[in-house]
C-alpha cells in the first residue's frame, strides 16, 4: 500500500515523480503545518491570557457595592464626629490663646469654618505680638487650622450630600417615584 497525498493509505501506486521527493515535500509541508499550528496555539494562549488579565483588572477596579446596589459611603455619624472633634480642638486652642470661654471658641470656629463670618469675635489678642517668634507661630498655626478646616468642612459636606442623595434616591425608587435602573446587560427600551 502506498501513502496518499494526505498521509492516508492508497491502493494505487503514484504515477508521477519519485516517491522520495514526494515524501520529502510532504514532510516539509507537515513541519510547516505543525510550526504554524504551534504558532497559532501560542498566539491563542497569549490572547486568552491577555483577556483574563483584562477581566481581572476590570473586576479589581469595580467598587464594592452594597446590597441595594449603591456604592459604599462614609457613615454620616463618623463625618459629624470628626467635624465636632475638629471644632472642639479649635475651640480649646482659641479659648486658651484669646482668653475666651470654650463656647465662644466653638462659636468662632463654627462661624469661621462654615464661611458665615459675622465678625463679632476676631482673634487678635494673641497676635498683637507678631514681632515675636511665639506670636508668629500662633498666627501661622491659626491660618493653618482655618485653611485645613475649610477643606475638611467642604469634604464633609460633599460626603454627607452624596449619602443623603443616595438615600433619597433609594426611598424614591421604593415608593415608585423613580424607575428602577436597568440591569447590566439588558436593553432598557427593547420591545
Amino acid at each position: 500500500m502506498y501513502s496518499g497525498a494526505h498521509g492516508t493509505p492508497s491502493r494505487l501506486p503514484l504515477l508521477s515523480g519519485n516517491n522520495r521527493q514526494q515524501q520529502r515535500r510532504r514532510g516539509d509541508k507537515d513541519r510547516r503545518h505543525n510550526a504554524s499550528e504551534h504558532y497559532h496555539r501560542e498566539v491563542a494562549a497569549a490572547a486568552a491570557a491577555a483577556a483574563a488579565a483584562a477581566v481581572a483588572a476590570t473586576n479589581s477596579k469595580r467598587p464594592n457595592k452594597r446590597r441595594n446596589g449603591a456604592p459604599p459611603g462614609v457613615p454620616v455619624a463618623l463625618v459629624l464626629l470628626v467635624l465636632a472633634g475638629y471644632i472642639c480642638l479649635g475651640a480649646a486652642v482659641f479659648a486658651a490663646w484669646e482668653g475666651w470661654t470654650f463656647i465662644d471658641g466653638a462659636y468662632f470656629c463654627f462661624v469661621t469654618l462654615s464661611t458665615i463670618g459675622f465678625g463679632d469675635l476676631v482673634p487678635g489678642k494673641s497676635f498683637q505680638g507678631t514681632d515675636t517668634q511665639n506670636g508668629q507661630l500662633q498666627l501661622v498655626a491659626c491660618c493653618g487650622y482655618l485653611l485645613f478646616g475649610l477643606v475638611l468642612i467642604a469634604m464633609s459636606f460633599s460626603l454627607v450630600q452624596e449619602e443623603v442623595v443616595s438615600k433619597c434616591r433609594h426611598a424614591a425608587r421604593y415608593v415608585g417615584l423613580l424607575k428602577q435602573p436597568p440591569r447590566p446587560g439588558t436593553q432598557p427600551y427593547a420591545l
